[in-house]
């Protein structure tokens, strides 16, 4: 999980990230949950629906809407569209993460295969360097600042709404008296429970 906020200068930075290894589904989803509800101003998100991210995508998206949150299946093409500005705003520093060795052993993992940027198919066995023990990477931090700076140039939404007069409010609610009494001409009350 790499949130990814948009400063004054319009600058992107992840403050944080959530990395969970060897954590049943379910836990994960608790997780994200709970990253997710505390975010202030949170409108967009985007997860890897490929392979066993895809049960995690499906959750967020149901509980945060198709509007703010997108199931992504990363391809070739979404690696040759978005790896090489995601690249470029590391080199132009306007794109910033925590400093660690783990993350820049993520972002190293990139490559250029066949002509076409993105993390190789094998998972590279490193040591991790919090905690010097042996892990096997694959790149998960990359993919995460990828994903979160991907969903951070999408369009924020907006939302309007049209005021109206007390003449509208006044001639809505004369109608509305009107069909009321209508509906009761027609249908008598009936007694009903709740299950």
């Amino acid at each position: 999980i790499a949130p990814i906020t948009i400063e004054q200068n319009l600058k992107r930075k992840c403050p944080f990230i959530v990395e969970l290894r060897d954590v049943p589904f379910r836990e994960q989803e608790f997780v994200l949950y709970y990253v997710a509800d505390r975010l202030p101003n949170f409108f967009s998100g985007v997860l890897d629906a490929t392979g066993n991210g895809q049960y995690l995508a499906e959750r967020a998206w149901q509980r945060y809407g198709k509007d703010r949150i997108e199931m992504l299946r990363i391809t070739e093409k979404f690696y040759s569209e978005n790896l090489p500005p995601f690249k470029a705003a590391w080199e132009d520093k306007t794109f910033s993460c925590p400093k660690d060795a783990d993350v820049l052993t993520d972002l190293l993992t990139f490559q250029t295969i066949n002509g076409v940027p993105k993390l190789p198919d094998t998972r590279s066995r490193q040591v991790a360097a919090s905690n010097n023990r042996s892990a096997r990477r694959h790149g998960d931090a990359g993919i995460a600042l990828l994903l979160g700076h991907y969903a951070s140039k999408k369009p924020i939404p907006v939302y309007e709404y049209q005021s109206v007069t007390k003449i509208q409010i006044a001639d809505n609610a004369q109608s509305d008296s009107n069909r009321y009494q209508k509906k009761n001409e027609m249908i008598k009350p009936k007694r009903f429970g709740i299950l």
